[in-house]
């Protein structure tokens, strides 16, 4: 659709998008005539992956260990007789911090709803 102010223009716009198009995107896919990891004698290059590490990997790596201690012990956790966290998806019975909630009590927990 061409703008109201352009209607009288003596020029077509899809001709120039077109033409600006072709300036901007080049038929430069030379990555797809080739595997990148054979080289042209057609001999395999390894691929040799760094091991990761730093500051960031190792914080990681020690909070996966804590969810994943929190979580395995959660269930062993009792509170007034129940479990701290459950989802009881056959029986629609859920645990969360030792209270129960049924399937018609979630917006309960719907602080935007």
């Amino acid at each position: 659709m061409v703008p109201s102010c352009m209607a009288g223009a003596p020029y077509n716009l899809n001709a120039m998008n077109n033409e600006f198009l072709d300036k901007v995107i080049e038929d430069n896919e030379e990555y797809r005539d080739h595997i990148a990891t054979v080289d042209q004698a057609g001999k395999r290059i390894w691929l040799y992956p760094k091991k990761p590490s730093g500051r960031f990997y190792n914080a990681r790596a020690w909070v996966s260990f804590a969810f994943l201690a929190i979580f395995l012990t959660m269930p062993f956790i009792r509170i007034d007789g129940e479990q701290f966290l459950q989802f009881n998806i056959l029986e629609r019975r859920f645990v969360l911090f030792g209270l129960v909630f049924t399937p018609q009590d979630f917006h309960l927990l719907c602080w935007r709803c």
